[in-house]
């Protein structure tokens, strides 16, 4: 077992199970819980937005945000912490009625450099774009290292393997904007009477949701036929 890991481990017993993490959650308190819900996360380094979906009527069930905020960790010990992070972080009573689970992943990391060459196929033209920074390269590997710690630690937790998509998978060449015109209604619906607007990363992990159960919700109601 690598040193690191065997640090994290102890770390965790001598917490008693408690990992250094933050839980800010906002429930529809209209709605009733039910079978079949989608969990989607965008993922970061420190910090990992959830939205909970319901396949039947496509609306929030919940946001939340789950945050390391032990900033004196070094990052291989917060990658590896968010394995434990579903066992030991606040208790969910929706994860009961989750089916399906989906976390983007980076697609690609634009090359590194000062500058770099690209061809618009259209004009034959070539044109210069700035290249990744050493950081930029650093952080993408980071999160992607995060997303599998805390992919095992979901699928430890809830027996549920969890779905990788890419960003230009979920929304294309969409820009924010449009991404989070689309979801306007549901989370319209959902902030009705609450004070605290969703953040950025949390509309995301609500548009990633509802992508996936626009486009899996058939699927779902085949199985629930085959299963009948």
């Amino acid at each position: 077992m690598p040193l690191n890991h065997r640090i994290f481990l102890r770390a965790i017993e001598r917490a008693k199970g408690k990992v250094p993490i933050e839980v800010t959650r906002q429930p529809n308190d209209l709605f009733v819980s039910k079978p079949n819900l989608c969990l989607a996360i965008d993922p970061h380094l420190r910090s990992m937005a959830c939205a909970w979906i319901d396949y039947a009527s496509e609306k929030i069930v919940a946001v939340e945000t789950w945050k390391y905020v032990d900033k004196k960790a070094h990052w291989p010990v917060v990658a590896q912490g968010w394995w434990a992070i579903p066992s030991f972080a606040k208790p969910n009573s929706f994860m009961s009625a989750v089916t399906d689970i989906v976390i983007e992943f980076p697609d690609h990391i634009k090359p590194h450099g000062p500058s770099w060459s690209s061809l618009d196929l259209s004009s034959g033209i070539w044109s210069k774009k700035a290249g990744a920074s050493n950081k930029q390269v650093s952080d993408l590997c980071k999160v992607a290292l995060s997303i599998g710690y805390l992919s095992a630690g979901l699928k430890q937790s809830t027996g549920i393997q969890p779905v990788l998509v890419e960003p230009r998978e979920w929304k294309g060449s969409k820009s924010k904007t449009q991404t989070e015109g689309e979801i306007l209604p549901v989370t319209k619906a959902f902030l009705k009477g609450k004070k605290k607007a969703l953040t950025e990363h949390e509309l995301d992990s609500v548009a990633i949701g509802t992508w996936y159960v626009k486009k899996y919700k058939f699927d779902l109601t085949l199985k629930e036929a085959k299963d009948g």
